[in-house]
């Protein structure tokens, strides 16, 4: 348990930071479900917190996850591979 606490300590951390400097959002990966009070805290005074890799059921107030840009709208290079330099 003690590894986990860890692990999510930083996360908490960057919520509480979000929310004292008036970010109006925030794009985390959740580290597991020790992070959801801070989420929840952190909603609850108005952070639009948006998961992305992780989804969280016990966190019930977060913001649908940033779609991608649809093809169509997409440089024509944007699906080729590169050449290496």
């Amino acid at each position: 348990m003690l590894p986990a606490v860890l692990a999510a300590t930083p996360v908490i951390w960057k919520l509480g930071a979000a929310v004292a400097k008036g970010f109006q959002a925030i794009v985390i990966t959740p580290v597991g479900p020790e992070v959801v009070p801070a989420m929840n805290a952190a909603a609850d005074k108005g952070l639009k917190v948006i998961l992305v890799d992780n989804n969280l059921d016990a966190f019930t107030k977060k913001m649908p996850e940033p779609t991608a840009c649809p093809p169509e709208s997409r440089p024509s290079h944007s699906n080729e591979w590169l050449p290496a330099p």
